[in-house]
């Protein structure tokens, strides 16, 4: 195959950016690395139901696991291992679990459980096995179902591992590490809005196009921020906050001193258009369709769409006020005529659209916001390039051709 250059890549980094987001955009709570010294040790916290078959440890190129030992007979659907914790697991929205399984024999799927204290209740989600070797499992916390629904996420005090049989036969799962997930992403609602339903319904946009590209992020309100609650943070989303406080404001600028960043849309005091190095300069509706799309106008910024539709009916006029602040798109009529009127805006500091974000073109839309938020961060740029291309010559569950072609599918799948 020939070297491909970045530009030619990036098609390929865009496919599997939702599949490689995911570790970068959020902070981790690590809820079991497996690093037991011994197996007395490891069965002291895991304990195996029915009394068999219990757990190991072992260690491969220098990384412990914990082997979980598959023997089924014919007697059993599945085996299970319960471990006590105290864990407040509220602020987590996804789990990742770092697994391996040598063949696809008997395992058929693995349910993870989590045992509220409060309520006597489970939660608990399924996972198919589809693949071989080493891998991650990802869990969302929205697709768990509930035994009875007044599960308390911040008093679980047991975590059960419970892989269910395809057939009989010994095997084994081996556990590197389990960590639960917390957004670094933010966005402020603005809930005492003079245009309540427009600062919910931009704010819930946002989160559905994050979703879509699986970039963790959490809702929160302006007096969320105000407490100091954007920490741990790395980007603050603005969807449209028209009335924000002086103490907002003050725990803003903590915010980007400490490196985050802002990305604001339509409305701009002047204390946020300051913190983001531009100049409010008034506003314009639009009679004459002048803003039917927005075109980019930047080479600097990997992955960036040519074009996004969207038709809004009126704009925030700004400019560059500082020396590291710079538009990077403008407006267009329906005719395709670039118009003098910038689209965004980009600085050190953030970034901001001079209307609200519309779901007219969701595909580059989300580009759009992939391409800013890699320029914002370009550690994130740098996790999804490494992954594609070690994804790239991957397919289904195995590591490149070779390996796939000798894979004997009537032999290692047959019940």
């Amino acid at each position: 195959m020939k070297n491909s250059s970045l530009s030619n890549l990036l098609p390929l980094i865009l496919a599997v950016v939702g599949a490689t987001l995911l570790s970068a955009s959020t902070t981790s709570l690590i809820i079991d690395d497996f690093s037991y010294q011994t197996d007395e040790e490891a069965r002291s916290f895991w304990e195996a139901g029915y009394g068999f078959p219990e757990v190991a440890i072992g260690e491969k190129e220098g990384e412990h696991y914990m082997e979980a030992p598959l023997s089924y007979q014919s007697s059993q659907s599945r085996h299970y291992w319960d471990k006590s914790v105290s864990l407040d697991l509220s602020p987590h929205k996804r789990f990742t679990m770092d697994v391996e399984i040598p063949c696809f024999d008997y395992i058929q799927s693995f349910t993870l459980y989590f045992h509220c204290s409060s309520s006597e209740s489970w939660a608990f989600i399924n996972h198919e096995i589809k693949s071989i070797g080493r891998q991650e499992w990802v869990f969302h916390k929205e697709e768990f179902s509930y035994h009875t629904e007044d599960v308390d996420w911040g008093s679980i005090d047991r975590i059960r591992f419970s892989p269910w049989k395809f057939q009989d036969g010994d095997s084994y799962l081996r556990f590197y590490q389990f960590l639960g997930l917390s957004p670094e992403i933010s966005i402020v609602h603005q809930a005492d809005s003079a245009n309540p339903e427009i600062a919910r319904d931009t704010a819930e946009r946002i989160d559905a196009l994050l979703s879509e590209i699986t970039w963790d992020a959490k809702i929160i309100n302006s007096s969320d921020v105000e407490k100091g609650r954007l920490d741990g943070a790395k980007v603050a989303f603005y969807p449209y906050n028209d009335n924000i406080s002086e103490k907002e404001i003050e725990a803003l600028q903590d915010f980007i001193e400490e490196g985050g960043h802002i990305i604001a849309f339509y409305l701009l005091c002047d204390e946020l258009a300051s913190i983001l190095g531009i100049k409010n300069t008034g506003w314009q509706e639009d009679p004459n369709g002048w803003f039917h799309s927005y075109i980019f106008d930047d080479e600097e910024i990997i992955g960036l769409p040519k074009r996004v539709e969207q038709n809004s009916w009126n704009i925030r006029h700004a400019e560059p006020e500082r020396d590291d602040s710079r538009v990077i798109a403008f407006w267009e009529d329906a005719g395709g005529e670039r118009q003098d009127y910038p689209a965004w805006l980009i600085s050190n500091t953030g970034a901001f659209m001079t209307h609200i974000v519309l779901d007219h073109d969701v595909p580059n839309t989300r580009q759009a916001l992939i391409g800013i938020m890699g320029e914002l961060h370009p550690s994130l740029w740098k996790e999804k390039m490494e992954i594609a291309l070690e994804e790239s010559g991957k397919i289904a569950c195995y590591e490149n051709y070779e390996q796939e072609a000798v894979f004997n599918y009537e032999e290692d799948l047959e019940p």
